[in-house]
């Protein structure tokens, strides 16, 4: 088996954060079945597992836990980011996520590959996407965001996503990811 058939990153941030993620090829897809899909988030006030066709979020000192049925399939989702994207790009707002977002993810997967080249040594990730941007929540409502909501598309957004990416409060806008919101130097 190789790299490019099964990975299993363990990585920590500059403030200790460990993360792991796994990935890989194996997994037997049919057409109805693709690909297995899971992460788990465990902060110290709550804790949120997503699997199969379910998000399962548990708070600290909560009895009960919330399940609500997601869908995972990624597939089902490039339209609706090509939409995204245009808007964005049509009303003048700075993308969801850009080249330097994809600049970064490369430089992770770059260490990966020299982590194994090396024996599964560590291998730092070079940080300059975090000296040339500020990141920073996107406000739960900005004028993009704003006529991203009104737009022709949005019923397609909403139906699309049958989970928690656009449907916290019913309009896209209030699940949208973290980005940088300063302008980078070119």
């Amino acid at each position: 088996m190789t790299v490019e058939e099964q990975a299993v990153f363990t990585c920590r941030n500059a403030a200790g954060q460990i993360g792991v993620v796994e990935t890989g090829y194996l997994y037997p897809s049919t057409a109805e079945d693709q690909r297995d899909f899971a992460f788990s988030i465990s902060h110290t006030s709550s804790y949120v597992r997503g699997y199969a066709d379910q998000l399962y979020i548990k708070a600290r000192g909560q009895q009960q836990r919330r399940a609500t049925k997601v869908e995972y399939n990624t597939d089902e989702f490039y339209s609706v980011f090509l939409k995204r994207s245009w808007a964005d790009l049509a009303n003048g707002c700075p993308p969801v996520a850009g080249l330097r977002e994809a600049e970064h993810a490369i430089a992770v997967v770059e260490a990966g590959y020299r982590s194994v080249a090396n024996g599964g040594a560590p291998e730092p990730v070079d940080n300059a996407f975090q000296d040339r941007c500020r990141l920073t929540a996107l406000p739960a409502a900005t004028p993009c965001d704003e006529l991203l909501c009104e737009s022709n598309f949005n019923a397609d957004l909403n139906s699309a996503a049958k989970g928690p990416l656009f449907a916290a409060c019913g309009r896209p806008h209030h699940a949208r990811p973290p980005s940088p919101l300063d302008i980078c130097p070119s």
